[in-house]
């Protein structure tokens, strides 16, 4: 079995020219036709731009893959095949970043503070700040700190 794991990211503010700007999973993950699991937990995969599936997009040709959703912040995804599963805690909402497309951290009100998993997440963000500073962690790779 394959895998990819992307915990407590922000990616955000990529371009395509067809799909998948944020993420683009494709058969060459799983070239040899193992089960691929790709996990998403504590990230925002949001305002990327595309054609079609702007944020997330599984290509077609990999039915054996496995997109595991735990506590993200997804936009515009498609999956022709393969399965997603939503593990709980997942939103589908403008994170607020301060910048979109240019700066990964959060604003005051942004609906991905406090809704984390603090669950395998990293001690500090990528600021080094603390993890968590309010009830729970953020998702995304900024720990809003007022």
């Amino acid at each position: 079995m394959l895998g990819l794991s992307l915990v407590n990211t922000t990616v955000s503010g990529n371009r395509a020219r067809l799909v998948g700007g944020g993420m683009y999973i494709t058969g060459k993950i799983n070239f040899d036709g193992d089960n691929a699991d790709v996990d998403v937990v504590n990230t925002i995969l949001w305002g990327n731009r595309a054609p079609v599936a702007a944020d997330l997009f599984v290509e077609p040709t990999v039915d054996n893959t496995t997109v595991n959703a735990d506590h993200s912040d997804i936009g515009e995804s498609e999956m022709p095949v393969g399965s997603f599963n939503d593990l709980g805690g997942n939103i589908d909402a403008d994170p607020l970043l301060v910048q979109p497309r240019r700066d990964a951290h959060l604003r005051p009100g942004s609906p991905a503070i406090d809704a984390g998993t603090c669950t395998g997440a990293p001690a500090d963000d990528f600021d080094g700040d603390t993890r968590p500073n309010g009830l729970e962690c953020d998702i995304g790779a900024d720990e809003f700190v007022p």
